[in-house]
């Protein structure tokens, strides 16, 4: 049924969270991931910043642009399969569709009499920017509650607790020593420390600004700390950077330094990786220049000297021109093949259409579209699998393509050494997962890689070695996007390599059909 209660129940806010001040957007599905209710932060992302009632009842991937479809699904994937978790995605927001990397939490709510899952809570929050654009507006904020309780019937011993239990920020007390007399829960479970034990404790034992400054700048320099990233200086944790702001208050002859401040690590690690991806792409579009004009030098190169009346062509020049210009032109299909299934991939157009297939057959037509690649650099290739395989739930285009760029690659990177192509079933009794796999691996003896190139070999503009497109060419997008068609399939893709020793691809793909 098309039912559309949500998770909140009668007698709830309209709106999830019920702040319309709170800058985290957050929404509220039912298990068919249509709107329930939604706050003011969670409609002014969407592109002409509708009214809760217009947007009730509508799925979530209706409501974003289709560039933001792929982050939606996965989403939508998560309540069906009633699964609580937080990752990060790039959605584009607003009229203008602007893309943001934002951290996204799926909460699962269950109906508390039965325990049947009704819906989700939704939280989007934009990364490292937020914080800096508001933390003096939390500050402030925060001060004025001190002043205004304070001149109220609470007492100081009452306003200190309350604040420094409640405060969304870490805030920490100091003696005119530096030590610690105070840390608020949220300040010790940031910083990792129990309060009892953080009494006493010297402040630079938990930031790095006293040994920047070679003093403490707000005792000895009389400087407020404003908004100044700092790293965390306990020994044996780890290197965290915090948003900090720290003034001195003198409280009954006493000096007091009260500091505030946040976990901003995770955020600034994904303003690197998008930053990343941008460098990324920058080299991906000049070794892409650079693969096109390759074959184009050659078309145009030799198709010169057929137009030229004066070269006396001979008919062996004749077909080692036409030769070499159907070459270039396969290379230049074989470029844009590969870039139009990228901008499928993340549009996410790509079609699916898996069988029960018999691993053999495909694997033995892959054999022979490889053997002239694993001879041109005098590669020995052979092919393994069990008698008794059985079947594998895939679609057979995609498996060819994943199996040929695999294999292609492991030639490409291997001279007088070995390729072998292997597959064996992996029974889900024994490993304890749902059903049977069937395991593809690709092994080769060739140059291999190091750790910290293949932790980013399947992301897209990327080659282990930037220096190999000079060397081996290529243009870094076959990994990627064997990668998307693995999990497209219901699949995985792993790799195993050391400099020296080749490697191994191992992709793992379900043998029959998920029981939905």
């Amino acid at each position: 049924a098309d039912e559309q209660i949500g998770p909140a129940g009668p007698g709830q806010p309209d709106r999830a969270g019920g702040d319309e001040d709170n800058p985290v957007a957050m929404c509220i599905t039912n298990r068919k991931s249509q709107i329930y209710s939604a706050n003011q932060a969670f409609l002014h992302l969407l592109e002409h910043n509708p009214d809760l009632e217009v947007i009730k009842g509508k799925a979530l991937h209706r409501l974003f642009p289709q560039q933001s479809h792929r982050a939606i699904n996965r989403i939508e994937t998560l309540v069906d399969n009633k699964e609580s978790r937080s990752l990060q995605k790039i959605l584009h927001l607003g009229a203008e569709n602007i893309p943001v990397t934002m951290q996204i939490r799926v909460q699962i709510l269950y109906n508390p009499d039965d325990q049947r899952a009704e819906g989700a809570l939704i939280t989007l929050q934009e990364d490292a920017h937020w914080y800096r654009a508001h933390f003096d507006e939390e500050k402030q904020t925060l001060t004025a509650r001190i002043r205004q309780l304070s001149v109220d019937l609470m007492d100081r011993q009452t306003l200190l607790k309350a604040l420094m239990d409640h405060s969304p920020f870490g805030i920490a007390l100091l003696d005119n020593q530096r030590r610690v007399i105070q840390l608020n829960r949220t300040a010790a479970r940031t910083l990792g420390i129990a309060r009892g034990e953080a009494r006493g404790i010297l402040c630079n034992n938990l930031f790095h600004c006293f040994e920047e400054n070679q003093c403490c700048p707000i005792l000895e320099n009389g400087n407020n700390i404003d908004q100044q990233e700092t790293a965390c200086a306990q020994p044996g944790k780890l290197q965290n950077t915090f948003l900090r702001s720290a003034v001195l208050s003198h409280e009954r002859n006493e000096d007091i330094i009260i500091e505030a401040f946040i976990d901003i690590t995770d955020m600034k690690d994904a303003q690197q990786a998008k930053e990343d991806a941008y460098r990324a792409k920058d080299d991906f579009f000049a070794k892409m220049s650079h693969e096109l004009r390759t074959p184009l030098n050659a078309i145009i190169g030799y198709s010169e000297l057929l137009v030229d009346d004066s070269y006396d062509i001979t008919p062996g020049e004749l077909k080692e021109f036409a030769a070499a210009i159907q070459g270039g032109g396969y290379d230049l299909l074989h470029l844009v093949e590969q870039v139009l299934d990228i901008a499928k991939l993340t549009d996410n157009k790509v079609e699916n259409n898996p069988l029960d297939l018999q691993p053999n057959d495909i694997m033995d037509d892959v054999a022979r579209t490889i053997r002239p690649l694993a001879d041109k650099n005098h590669n020995q290739f052979s092919i393994q699998f069990d008698e008794h395989l059985g079947t594998v739930y895939a679609d057979p285009q995609h498996l060819r393509a994943i199996l040929l760029n695999l294999l292609s690659n492991a030639c490409k990177f291997t001279s007088q050494g070995e390729v072998t192509l292997s597959a064996h079933r992996e029974s889900g009794a024994e490993t304890g997962a749902k059903g049977d796999w069937i395991v593809f691996q690709v092994r080769d003896t060739g140059i291999g890689m190091n750790e910290e190139q293949t932790k980013r070999i399947f992301d897209r503009f990327e080659q282990a070695d930037n220096s190999s497109t000079r060397s081996y060419g290529g243009s870094g997008l076959g990994l990627s996007i064997a990668k998307d068609l693995c999990e497209l399939m219901g699949g995985q893709i792993m790799v195993q390599s050391q400099p020296d020793q080749g490697a191994t691809f191992t992709v793992r793909l379900p043998a029959q059909k998920p029981i939905t």
